[in-house]
């Protein structure tokens, strides 16, 4: 028993050590998500209560509350694997149709099978092809869904597409939901819906947008803190919202995070950001101060500076 309880506490530390900085983006002790009232309804009859993950709730909420209407949602799952998303949101009713799509035909056979297993008589098709290349018009995708990989193959497939989804829905990794968000606003997508919860110890985010051209205001008005932190969750969360507890521990884990970049720099530590952590011209003033004689010198001078301005928002929402 002894023995069990050491391991318990020691493999977190060994795990956090071995993996990157931004590990502990991704993993927290923080407790499941509860499920907000607006989120508990019936589980998809046609999809095990064990596959309907927090998440896939929290993607179907979004989709439900914050696109078209459901006679025209037609939706495409990226990266489906064994389709159980689809399945469930043409279940829910939340969409009116599904194509399902991956780049390997093993999970395609997986998930033909289990909607035949399951969901045979619902209307959802499955197509092999990378992206949304299997897609032929934009008629037969309104709401284009992202869920489960990195975000460079997320933007490097929609720049691909030949067609502009209306709607998309992004659930990348955590630590890359600032790439995200950025990625849309510049793209001209408005973010309309945000969610952050908590599954077996890892911290989900998802975000729905809407295409609005990049020249709308809410494309333009974006600041620093709503790229990096989310502009509807970083709101929501400072009135102790749905996504409060979920939105606290991902922002204590990326702090951690910065805190261990900032180690790394030769000669700078987390004493300097403590130092300067409410002074306004910290960045310009470390900036003026540092040697500037080499390229890699200049470009550490960045990082440390972008890494100070991250943790001061960082310490200024926790």
């Amino acid at each position: 028993m002894m023995m069990m309880m050491h391991r318990f506490r020691v493999r977190p530390h060994k795990m956090t050590r071995v993996n990157s900085r931004w590990w502990r983006c991704m993993k927290t002790d923080a407790r499941p998500s509860p499920m907000p009232k607006h989120y508990k309804r019936p589980p998809p009859k046609h999809v095990p209560t064990a596959k309907w993950s927090t998440r896939f709730v929290a993607i179907d909420a979004l989709v439900a509350t914050t696109m078209t209407t459901q006679q025209e949602r037609r939706v495409v799952d990226v990266g489906c694997d064994h389709a159980w998303l689809s399945i469930g949101l043409v279940s829910c009713g939340t969409a009116r149709s599904a194509i399902a799509i991956d780049v390997n035909e093993k999970p395609l056979e997986g998930a033909r099978n289990n909607k035949r297993k399951h969901a045979d008589e619902l209307p959802i098709e499955f197509r092999l092809g990378s992206g949304l290349e299997p897609v032929a018009c934009a008629d037969e995708c309104n709401v284009a869904i992202f869920a489960g990989f990195g975000i460079s193959a997320m933007t490097a497939a929609l720049e691909q597409a030949t067609f502009k989804p209306k709607n998309i829905v992004l659930n990348p990794p955590a630590k890359h939901a600032p790439q995200a968000r950025r990625w849309l606003v510049d793209n001209g997508y408005a973010i309309v819906g945000e969610a952050c919860v908590v599954e077996g110890g890892v911290v989900n985010v998802v975000e729905a947008a809407t295409f609005v051209g990049v020249n709308d205001d809410r494309c333009t008005s974006t600041n620093y803190d709503d790229i990096l932190l989310g502009p509807l969750l970083r709101r929501e969360t400072a009135s102790s919202g749905i996504h409060f507890d979920a939105f606290q521990a991902l922002l204590a884990a990326r702090l951690r995070g910065v805190d261990d970049a900032i180690r790394r720099i030769p000669g700078r530590g987390v004493d300097d950001a403590n130092a300067n952590a409410n002074d306004d011209d910290d960045v310009e003033s470390l900036v003026g101060t540092m040697d500037r004689s080499r390229d890699h010198t200049r470009r550490r001078q960045k990082s440390h500076a972008e890494l100070l301005r991250e943790r001061r928002s960082l310490l200024a929402h926790l």
